[in-house]
């Protein structure tokens, strides 16, 4: 199992701010060390548990923050092969945002469920009993829009 987190951040320099502040807070409380990290130009760190199969790793580069979990999820999220807004899925769910909204957060429900599964979670029985809900989704996304002095916001959970 591995994945990464990728947020845009409005100021580089917060991001680049954030990142130094986690470490020194990982650092300071948490009870295995801080490594510096550098994976396709981000700086960062990562932390491991003894024994767990990868680190964590969280990164900035530019106005890009990354959580991964290992270093080959990082780069992957760094580097991607394709970009988001050529998956269909994806331009379904902008579309459905509509109205002048830009999404913010698009949640795609099948990958998740598809993890749950694998991961062994899909044969509690608290999950077979939600699957059949959880499957009627197909995503979920949020935006938001000015106009004059006013911010609106617009959540679509697309159904199947």
């Amino acid at each position: 199992m591995s994945g990464a987190l990728v947020i845009r951040a409005s100021d580089p320099s917060l991001a680049r701010r954030s990142i130094t502040k986690i470490a020194g807070a990982v650092r300071r409380f948490g009870h295995q060390p801080v490594r510096p990290e550098t994976i396709e130009g981000a700086q960062g760190f990562s932390v491991a548990k003894p024994g767990a199969p990868r680190a964590l790793v969280m990164l900035e580069r530019g106005d890009e923050v990354v959580v991964a979990y290992g270093a080959d999820s990082a780069r992957a999220a760094l580097a991607p092969s394709a970009r988001l807004d050529a998956d269909p899925a994806f331009r379904s769910a902008r579309g459905a945002l509509a109205g002048g909204f830009s999404p913010s957060l698009y949640v795609a429900v099948a990958p998740i469920l598809q993890l749950a599964r694998s991961s062994g979670a899909g044969a509690s029985p608290g999950f077979q009993r939600a699957a059949p809900y959880l499957d009627a989704y197909r995503f979920l996304v949020a935006g938001g829009r000015r106009e004059g002095g006013t911010t609106h916001s617009r959540l679509v959970v697309g159904l199947r």
